[in-house]
């Protein structure tokens, strides 16, 4: 396949680009590392100028070709180290840099090649949702306050200093 740079907007280049360097920094790539990928990817994808600014949380790219350009930026999760992945994304970026995928096609493998992570805390609460229904949603939690249990004394204090879930008295 040869590229086709005709057809790749430069907006896809720069999104595509920062998500091989965002996944590559999150694997614990080093920065030349992921500036040489972000860099043949764009390239590989038509792009005729890149420039890529590497910070701890962030990347920013600015791809052009001819005298239009785009600048993009994206959020960089957690670092840490998965070799598995890191390889999978440098062979996924040779492959773009060569011309063999198209944008679409290289969105769609790396895609493939992502563990998608189990969020348990929503997985957790939905299901004590279908439980019991009568549980509040999220921005409830915070009106229920402290809460007495039986075998204490004294109802514990609130924010304010009062007491919360004072027991009914009989007058």
């Amino acid at each position: 396949m040869t590229r086709n740079t005709a057809t790749t907007p430069l907006e896809d280049i720069a999104v595509l680009s920062l998500e091989f360097g965002r996944l590559l920094m999150e694997c614990g790539a080093s920065a030349r590392v992921v500036d040489e990928i972000v860099r043949d990817v764009a390239r590989g994808l038509g792009a005729g100028r890149v420039d890529l600014r590497i910070g701890y949380a962030s990347l920013a790219t600015t791809v052009s070709l001819r005298s239009v350009g785009k600048t993009r930026m994206c959020k960089v999760g957690a670092l840490g180290v998965n070799q598995r992945l890191d390889h999978s994304v440098r062979e996924l970026a040779r492959a773009v840099e060569r011309g063999e995928l198209t944008a679409a096609a290289a969105r769609s493998a790396l895609e493939d090649a992502c563990p998608r992570p189990v969020v348990l805390s929503r997985l957790a609460r939905d299901y004590c949702r279908r439980a019991s229904p009568a549980l509040p949603s999220d921005a409830s939690w915070a009106r229920l306050g402290s809460l007495r249990f039986p075998s204490s004394s004294a109802p514990p204090p609130s924010a304010n200093g009062s007491a919360v879930n004072r027991p009914a008295t009989s007058d």
